[in-house]
């Protein structure tokens, strides 16, 4: 009988070698991690300048760099190191330099070696729109250059944009990719991450059927 069950055990072993096997030969992607691409301005910190009419806020910047003053958001170190652990974490941020990214990392003790890749807006499209008789210049971030550039490991099924902005045109059929979040505007008694987008997480994490989760998550959270 033991003997029968070792044999059943080795089968097994082997035929799980051989499928990964076939699956790394075929360049099929056998991590079931997730990327999550963070936005880093309005998600994890806010920046003003001195004379801008919309600041109000009272409290001693967390850094300044020539005229602007730079606030971290509350709890954007511990969300950022729990993504860190539990999945595949990367940054692509409509800033024009990757210095803003280095500088929120280093307050937060976290290597920028330790994200898949770091984008700046240099990655984004830039696109027209005209609207009111008017032509409107923005820029666009496509998960398509993700895919095009990864895709032996992401594709439209294990990526998740997290941002401040809403989806354009080209996320039609991928609203299981993007969740938009509430933007920080530099107040210290500011609870988004912790109580609305670290649940989030820690269930999206756990749970199998992820995109419909992302999708309810995306008719809720506009009243959050």
């Amino acid at each position: 009988m033991m003997s029968l069950i070792n044999d059943v055990l080795k089968w097994r072993y082997v035929n799980a070698i051989y499928v990964v096997a076939v699956q790394m030969q075929m360049g099929i992607n056998i991590s079931q991690n997730m990327l999550l691409i963070f936005e880093m301005e309005g998600v994890f910190f806010s920046s003003y300048t001195r004379d801008e009419p919309n600041c109000h806020i009272q409290r001693k910047p967390d850094w300044e760099f020539g005229d602007r003053s730079y606030f971290l958001r509350p709890f954007q170190s511990e969300l950022l190191k729990y993504c860190l652990k539990n999945y595949n974490v990367a940054i692509w941020t409509l800033n024009v330099t990757n210095m803003y990214i280095q500088q929120v990392l280093e307050k937060s003790n976290i290597d920028i070696g330790d994200f898949e890749f770091t984008w700046d807006r240099s990655r984004c499209r830039l696109q027209t729109k005209f609207k009111a008789g008017s032509t409107i210049k923005f820029y666009e971030k496509r998960l398509s250059d993700v895919w095009s550039q990864y895709g032996d490991k992401y594709d439209a099924s294990n990526v998740l944009l997290i941002d401040t902005t809403k989806p354009t045109s080209q996320f039609v059929g991928y609203r299981s990719n993007h969740i938009l979040i509430k933007s920080y505007t530099g107040q210290e008694q500011d609870m988004w991450l912790m109580q609305v987008l670290f649940p989030f997480l820690k269930t999206l994490h756990r749970i199998k059927e992820k995109r419909d989760y992302i999708r309810m998550f995306n008719r809720t959270s506009t009243s959050l």
